[in-house]
């Protein structure tokens, strides 16, 4: 069986963002990473890690425990051994309070990659296959209590899939890009809906099967 990590923020957790009035996750087996494992089927094994305001690798100073690289090993200690991880985060980065480049957001994307391949959370303690993913670009329209956070940094947000991108092809890394389903919901301009969950699933299942494990 393959086990394949799911490694994200709220938008692999699944914050539904039709339902603005409280933070509601979207129901079991409508988010993408179970729609990855429906449509892999047996023989493969999905873990959903999503974490509301995830970074790449910056320490909030309003949300604690957010730091994706400070706590990847923990995840990677507890779901090893693993034939893939699938890594889509960045987007909290180019919130006005951190405030970063693309440039700057992706160094995290690096030493996640590093360490992944540091850690021997591969079978028999070797390496396991790494899936950047480029997170989806935010707004243009963003919920009132939303906008202040991420339209400052919406020029790094576009630009931030592209600097993944670079950073899959430079360490030998796969990569895909969210936007090509779809972009975030137009209702909060952060967080994908329903749809591009099960799009995004399917999508992924494909590429894995054809150019992951093929």
């Amino acid at each position: 069986m393959k086990s394949i990590l799911c490694y994200g923020d709220s938008n692999t957790w699944g914050v539904d963002p039709e339902k603005p009035e409280k933070v509601t996750r979207i129901p079991y087996g409508e988010r993408w990473p179970n729609v990855l494992q429906s449509r892999l089927g047996e023989g493969y094994y999905v873990i959903e890690d999503g974490v509301n305001g995830r970074t790449a690798g910056t320490d909030d100073p309003v949300l604690p425990y957010r730091n994706g690289l400070k706590t990847l090993h923990i995840a990677l200690l507890a779901h090893m051994p693993l034939d893939l991880i699938i890594i889509m985060l960045g987007e909290n980065d180019t919130k006005h309070r951190i405030g970063l480049l693309a440039r700057d957001i992706v160094k995290g994307h690096e030493r996640m990659v590093q360490a992944v391949r540091a850690s021997g959370c591969g079978p028999d303690g070797g390496q396991c296959e790494i899936l950047l993913v480029g997170p989806p670009v935010t707004g243009p329209n963003y919920a009132p209590d939303q906008e202040e956070s991420f339209g400052f940094g919406r020029e790094q947000s576009i630009r931030l899939p592209a600097c993944v991108e670079k950073v899959a092809r430079a360490m030998g890394c796969h990569y895909f890009d969210c936007n090509s389903i779809s972009g975030n919901s137009p209702l909060d301009g952060i967080h994908i809906d329903k749809r591009t969950h099960r799009g995004l699933g399917e999508a992924l299942a494909a590429y894995i099967r054809e150019s992951i494990f093929t």
